[in-house]
């Protein structure tokens, strides 16, 4: 069933339709048990064991920030870019230049201590997070954009700002411990699902310690970046999209993934995460992080 997006105002879905149908004929397994390695900063985090029937309904709530809150358009052609951010603070659309299509399927975050999970929202699916408290003074479809979230006892801030020459949009995040405990591993995720120019399954996804970069597999495709600029992060990682998932391979849901360790890809349908460690965090601490997405 479509709707109008009220952001594009073009026929659109109700994002997880678009998704589950996009993705059905992927053939996936699921293993009995996923453990996740990696110690760029000297550290180990294990992935628990997954299953397409532990998924529950509990943890696919479809969000509320399937549609666009603010929307921003600049330039024309090879100039123009056009995005909006949903109330949540997910980047749901991401166009540049004119005509190339949304490259952004889905974006989102993650916030955990460890293997557990304080909130996640992949744009379309979402839980542990509430309602958001938005602080826009020049009034709609504009910057500055402040948009705050409790996930569980974390306060998670999001500000937002783009820069129309250099083809990108950056976000400010800070995880705040409001739990009155300290947070043992505290770990945050930025993640997107890239399909570029529009399509899925025929992109190619490359990345290095600071930035994950997606393009399109066909002629003069288009690409897109998602790059650390606090250099804090544990490193750009790549993910299948059947792997990460909210509904099928569950890796939207936590801190982990189960990372491509061959890059470039081959042609086909990834997800890209920035993820940042923390370590322990004593209650009324907070940590800023900074992360771009730009246009290459």
């Amino acid at each position: 069933m479509k709707y109008m997006d009220h952001c594009c105002g073009i026929p659109t879905h109700s994002r997880g339709l678009k998704f589950r149908m996009k993705k059905l004929g992927s053939f996936w397994i699921l293993s009995a048990v996923a453990l996740l390695m990696f110690a760029p900063q000297g550290w180990v985090l294990a992935q628990e064991e997954e299953t397409s029937a532990e998924v529950s309904k509990e943890d696919l709530v479809e969000a509320e920030s399937s549609s666009c809150h603010t929307t921003l358009a600049s330039g024309s052609g090879s100039t123009y870019l056009k995005i909006c951010i949903s109330n949540h603070g997910n980047l749901m659309q991401f166009e540049s230049p004119y005509g190339s299509g949304d490259h952004i399927a889905q974006e989102g975050y993650a916030l955990c201590s460890g293997q557990y999970v304080f909130g996640y929202d992949s744009g379309v699916y979402e839980a542990g997070c509430g309602n958001p408290t938005i602080s826009q003074p020049n009034g709609p479809n504009t910057l500055p954009l402040t948009i705050t979230r409790n996930c569980g006892c974390v306060n998670f801030k999001q500000v937002f700002a783009r820069d129309t020459a250099e083809k990108d949009v950056t976000i400010t995040m800070t995880f705040k411990n409001n739990c009155g405990y300290t947070i043992f591993d505290a770990l945050l995720c930025r993640y997107f699902d890239g399909d570029m120019n529009g399509d899925s399954r025929d992109d190619i996804y490359d990345r290095t310690i600071d930035t994950v970069y997606a393009r399109d597999g066909g002629y003069n495709g288009d690409g897109l970046s998602l790059t650390d600029l606090s250099f804090a992060a544990s490193g750009g990682f790549i993910e299948r999209y059947s792997d990460w998932s909210p509904d099928i391979g569950g890796g939207a849901k936590k801190c982990g993934g189960l990372w491509q360790n061959v890059y470039p890809t081959a042609l086909g349908d990834y997800v890209g995460r920035q993820t940042y460690y923390f370590g322990a965090m004593a209650s009324g601490v907070s940590k800023t992080v900074k992360v771009v997405y730009r246009r290459y």
